[in-house]
């Protein structure tokens, strides 16, 4: 450091970090301490995978990098992969070649040096109608600065990374949905007791975003916060190769029955992407009874005919199901065989009526997404026997006309879409309103009904005052009380101060 400061005393210089992936603030304190001897007039430019690296650094100008275009990828390749003898036939396969590379320059410099010295045309054609992968000169050169950024993440968040394999490629990835899901596995750990789980899973999407596993993530207007994204389909293909097949996806359409080959039975996490009017495979019935993962995913409108009681019967090892959109009518009683679920997704179904009590028996589940089943009645009234639930995500249930009495005992619930305040009386089998004092780690709670209170100083008994973790407050003024009564509840309400939304 003595001899740096010698050489620059004084002087303008301009100093390049490359690829800096260290985020110790003392070891950069100790170089910049080194640089203030040189010109104020100096600078200093960091290339980093990290944006917490370049955030210890305190850089002042950010330039994040993204894909290439079309024409851009196109010029990098015909430099490096054609020759003076090249025909129309060689470009226009090119052209296609490039298509695949999905603007990343990595992948674009690899094909184009591996086909510089590839002078057959049938040579090309298989680079084209191959998984790009299977050729191990790619999968080297592209997977190696992968393997980096990969190396440099703790073992948990490997795991999290190498889950979004299950997920088909270009694959709208919901960041909630997704977090649920690595808390179903046991992925998301921390050392502080006191910290919810769901803001460690919010810390390791970040994390994974930050070194660009993540792209084209979307927010909702009202939000602030990312409310998808996708993988790139390099990136996909990175982690597919790291999971050997642990985590899978299959595509159905209509053209027939399609079967899960003998050599993936070690599938623990899976996606059956269905479209147009296919049914659900029936061979999956017969496959694989260790599967902890399910996630089945449907065009709208699209009726699979899943038959529920032997998807059941096949697969009670599962942590997490998802049948969103799939136009199931009934959960049958043997739903709890399922012992380990963690979380179950059924929302959009809007043929279903009821939930079955059985479900009740599900003592480890997290989270039951019941969003738009705008048919449900009623809630299973032992639904407070789910002892673990921390999200009861029941939005656009409308149908549902009270809260079953044992919810007052789900105090460690973190979402309630939304607690319904009857208009009738269905006395002790109701939940009093008065309970949601007790609720106290929500971070999102709907109330839907207010105006059926009977008195508005009732409203000061859910204490949203003191509710200081709730970040989203949806009301519904809905009921029996005038327009001066609701405006009185509005007063009375007063959140905590930490409210967002």
């Amino acid at each position: 450091m003595q001899n740096i400061g010698q050489q620059i005393e004084g002087k303008k210089f301009l100093l390049v970090l490359d690829d800096v992936w260290t985020e110790n603030r003392r070891n950069w304190d100790n170089l910049k301490h080194t640089l203030m001897c040189g010109s104020l007039e100096s600078r200093v430019l960091v290339t980093t995978r990290k944006e917490n690296a370049a955030n210890v650094i305190g850089t002042t100008n950010k330039i994040s990098l993204g894909i290439l275009s079309e024409d851009e990828c196109w010029s990098l390749f015909s430099q490096l992969a054609l020759f003076e003898t090249t025909t129309n036939e060689f470009e226009e396969i090119g052209r296609k070649i490039v298509k695949k590379c999905k603007g990343l320059p990595l992948a674009v410099k690899t094909l184009g040096s591996l086909l510089r010295f590839k002078r057959e045309f049938k040579e090309w054609e298989n680079v084209l109608e191959s998984e790009i992968w299977e050729l191990e000169e790619v999968e080297q050169e592209v997977f190696r600065p992968l393997l980096l950024s990969y190396y440099d993440l703790s073992p948990t968040l490997k795991k999290c990374f190498s889950y979004c394999a299950m997920f088909s490629k270009d694959y709208e990835i919901e960041r909630e949905q997704l977090i649920k899901l690595w808390m179903a596995q046991g992925y998301l750990k921390s050392k502080d007791s006191k910290k919810d789980i769901e803001l460690v899973g919010e810390e390791y999407f970040k994390s994974l975003a930050m070194r660009s596993f993540f792209q084209d993530f979307e927010k909702e207007e009202s939000n602030i916060d990312v409310f998808s994204c996708k993988m790139h389909d390099i990136v996909h293909d990175f982690a597919q190769f790291l999971t050997q097949n642990e985590c899978y996806t299959i595509e159905v359409d209509g053209r027939g029955e399609i079967e899960l080959e003998s050599s993936h039975d070690k599938v623990r996490h899976l996606m059956i992407k269905i479209q147009g009017g296919a049914s659900f495979p029936s061979s999956i019935y017969t496959k694989n009874t260790f599967l902890r993962s399910l996630v089945v995913d449907c065009n709208y409108g699209t009726d699979p005919k899943i038959v529920l009681s032997k998807l059941i019967d096949q697969f009670t090892c599962l942590r997490s199901l998802s049948l969103r959109q799939c136009s199931i009518e009934e959960i049958p009683v043997e739903i709890k065989k399922l012992i380990h679920l963690r979380y179950l997704d059924l929302s959009w179904n809007k043929n279903i009526k009821e939930l079955p009590e059985t479900l009740c028996g599900l003592y480890n589940l997290q989270t039951l997404d019941i969003r738009y089943c705008e048919n449900i009645k009623k809630l299973p009234q032992g639904i407070g026997n789910l002892i673990n639930l921390r999200h009861l995500l029941n939005w656009r249930t409308d149908s549902i006309s009270y809260m079953p009495k044992s919810l007052e005992r789900l105090t460690g619930l973190r979402t309630l879409g939304r607690f319904v305040i009857s208009e009738g009386n269905y006395g002790s089998e109701e939940c009093p309103v008065e309970c949601l004092k007790n609720f106290k780690h929500l971070r999102e709670f709907g109330i839907k009904g207010l105006g059926n209170l009977r008195d508005v100083a009732e409203v000061k008994r859910i204490e949203l005052n003191n509710k200081k973790n709730l970040r989203e407050l949806y009301v519904d003024f809905e009921g029996r009380m005038n327009e001066e009564q609701n405006q009185q509840l509005l007063e009375e309400l007063q959140p905590h101060p930490n409210l967002e939304m």
